[in-house]
């Protein structure tokens, strides 16, 4: 798993957000579209992709693509490359 290909996946999962416009960097809950419904696709996006459970309050929390990123790199046991 690449940090392109998982935004990537959001970007397909999430309907209001269009393509090519996030970032590593982005701060998801700065974005217009990014409400209830955007957190559960991407979490179910993240849970059926990676196998990995993200809550939503530790979604909310996060501050940026590559924060979840990281996350679920933890999660599935893989260091992220430096």
């Amino acid at each position: 798993m690449t940090i392109e290909s998982f935004i990537q996946n959001i970007e397909d999962n999430v309907e209001a957000v269009e393509a090519g416009t996030l970032k590593p960097d982005t701060n998801p809950n700065n974005l217009e579209a990014w409400d209830s419904l955007a957190v559960l696709s991407v979490l179910a996006m993240i849970d059926s992709e990676y196998d990995v459970q993200v809550s939503g309050t530790e979604l909310s929390e996060m501050t940026s693509i590559q924060q979840m990123f990281d996350a679920v790199q933890a999660k599935r046991g893989s260091a992220s490359p430096a």
